[in-house]
């Protein structure tokens, strides 16, 4: 399998992992209301 051509709006490790807490907590949120 090829890899796949990466776009401009993907994000790397690092920055998913300053993301992901917070888009946990928002989706949680929205879901206990």
């Amino acid at each position: 399998m090829t890899a796949r051509r990466a776009y401009p709006s993907d994000l790397s490790d690092a920055r998913w992992a300053l993301i992901a807490p917070r888009l946990t907590a928002w989706r949680q949120a929205r879901t206990d209301a």
